[in-house]
């Protein structure tokens, strides 16, 4: 096994990184690596290669706790970030009270999903190739609070960001909203 580490993945180990925030990239990554191994037991990618893995609790020592604050702030508490190339408003990780982690998760794409990425140029997918990769690391997802996409990702994964939404019900796009919409009413993310 041969891991990639995205770019959007590498940009959590900044210091002004949006969302989760990886404190020791190095013991992180092979902390993912031993995950993928079956160190902490077997793990399945589905069908499409996009594979969400709970990370076991022992490793989140690397994690900065919490990827999102509450809603209902002092206004001063609040600052706006470039994600993803997009402004975005963003509660001060240095002005909010974070608690633990209530899980994390990492976002790991087998070699044909990364491949099959719409969002992934033909020159990483030839680099990603060159090297042998077997594996990328897409994002870890420090929750706090309910998981949830921003509506932001949400509109980018239905315009073809995400292969797995072309196979979802209306019904399932439906309800994802809905539960987007109670998550973004209460959490905001942290930066």
């Amino acid at each position: 096994m041969k891991l990639f580490v995205h770019p959007i993945a590498q940009s959590q180990f900044a210091l002004n990184a949006v969302g989760t925030q990886i404190l020791d990239s190095e013991r992180h990554i092979m902390e993912v690596e031993r995950l993928l191994g079956g160190w902490y037991g077997p793990i399945e990618f589905p069908e499409d290669g996009q594979g969400r893995f709970l990370v076991p609790e022992h490793t989140w020592t690397n994690v900065l706790p919490g990827e999102v604050s509450r809603k209902g702030l002092h206004p001063t508490a609040y600052k706006a970030v470039e994600h993803r190339g997009e402004m975005i408003l963003a509660a001060d990780r240095d002005r909010v009270t974070l608690g633990d982690p209530t899980a994390v998760y990492v976002i790991v794409y087998t070699a044909e999903a990364f491949m099959a990425d719409t969002q992934t140029s033909a020159e990483e997918k030839a680099a990603f190739e060159a090297a042998g990769y077997t594996h990328c690391l897409v994002v870890t997802l420090a929750v706090k609070g309910p998981p949830a996409l921003s509506s932001h990702r949400f509109v980018r994964n239905l315009a073809g960001g995400n292969a797995a939404y072309a196979a979802k019900t209306r019904e399932d796009l439906v309800a994802e909203a809905k539960e987007i919409e109670g998550y973004e009413r209460d959490w905001i993310v942290v930066a």
